[in-house]
Parts: C-alpha cells; sequence; structure tokens
C-alpha cells in the first residue's frame, strides 16, 4: 500500500467521522502503522469503521478491524469452496499445494559432534516436495475482493430415502480417486426378519 492510496481513504474516514483535528500530518503518522496490510482490507476496514464507531479509530483499532475483515472474508471463502461440486483446481484440488517435479538434493553440513570433533550431517532428499500452486493469485483477488467469488452451482436433488444420487455418488468416487483413495463397493447383508410374537 502507498500513501497515495491510504490517503483518501484516511481523509474520507476523517470527514465521515467528523475529525477536525485529522490532517496530512495524521495521515502520515497512521500509514507506516498500516502500511503493511493489504490496502483493499484497510479501505474495507475504513467502510465498516464509517458506520459503525463513534469516534476516529487508533491505529490499533483500524489493524484490528482489518484483521477481523480478512478472517471473515478467508472464512467465507473457505465454506464456498466446499460448497463446490468439483474443485476449481484440478492440479491442486484446492488445497494450495501441489507436488514439485523438481528433484531435491541432499544437505550435507558440518557440525561439531558430542566429543567436540567435527562431524558430517546429511539430510535426505524430501521425497515429496511441495510448492504453492499458481491457482493462489485468483483465490487472492478473490479474497480481496478485486475478483469476483466463482458462482455455486444449485445443489444437486437428492433422494427421499438419505441414499447418494448417481450423479452426487460419481462426483464422490472422482474426489476419492483424485485423493489417491479407492472405493471398494460391497453390497449390504440381507437384514434378517424378525419372527412377530
Amino acid at each position: 500500500m502507498t500513501f497515495e492510496e491510504f490517503a483518501p481513504v484516511f481523509a474520507s474516514l476523517a470527514v465521515q467521522l467528523r475529525c477536525v483535528d485529522a490532517e496530512a500530518t495524521t495521515a502520515r503518522v497512521y500509514f507506516p502503522v498500516l502500511q503493511d496490510l493489504e490496502f483493499a482490507f484497510v479501505a474495507q476496514a475504513a467502510q465498516r469503521l464509517a458506520t459503525n464507531a463513534e469516534y476516529f479509530p487508533k491505529t490499533s483499532e483500524w489493524r484490528s478491524m482489518v484483521g477481523r475483515i480478512e478472517a471473515e472474508r478467508r472464512e467465507a471463502q473457505r465454506v464456498l469452496l466446499r460448497k463446490l461440486p468439483t474443485p476449481l483446481c484440478p492440479e491442486c484440488d484446492d488445497s494450495g499445494w501441489v507436488a514439485d517435479t523438481m528433484p531435491t538434493k541432499p544437505m550435507k553440513w558440518l557440525r561439531p559432534g558430542p566429543d567436540g570433533k567435527p562431524v558430517f550431517y546429511e539430510r535426505p532428499p524430501n521425497a515429496a516436495p511441495r510448492r504453492r500452486c499458481a491457482c493462489q493469485a485468483l483465490r487472492h483477488a478473490e479474497l480481496i475482493g478485486a475478483r469476483p467469488w466463482p458462482s455455486v452451482p444449485a445443489a444437486l436433488p437428492t433422494r427421499s430415502d438419505g441414499a447418494l444420487t448417481p450423479e452426487q455418488s460419481r462426483i464422490t468416487l472422482t474426489r476419492l480417486g483424485r485423493r489417491g483413495l479407492r472405493a471398494a463397493i460391497k453390497t449390504m447383508p440381507a437384514v434378517p426378519k424378525m419372527d412377530e410374537p
């Protein structure tokens, strides 16, 4: 966030809360405390403070509101991603992590041993190194409001007896297969009839 982005947000909040002593100097004092935060969250926090606050917020209150808004939006994003029938990203299944195909070398270093003599230690290469998936840039843009949330399709119809429909079964088995699991479907044993007294 730059001061040029922050100054209009600060001035707007000062006018809305009728803070007469808020001037450019005050904005320059607030800016270093808030500059490490995402600008979109700072602006959203200013809008919420303008409607809820009775007086001009301190920097700690503004930071607290930014944290609250970010947490709310992250939770809303998680809920939305769980509602989708299939993951948005086929690479990572919306986990944000993919296996890195680049081989890693074992690490070696020299340290003093228990007796004080130098000892070589070796760490084997990571068998399954991971890296962030490229889809995380899209998820971040959705989080800050720069991109709209993905739309959730209408819920699939369920059967009256609570069993999965064939479409729901297909989706569930596909998800299990992507995670390396294999479903073993067996028939249920017949329920013995009880003798009536």
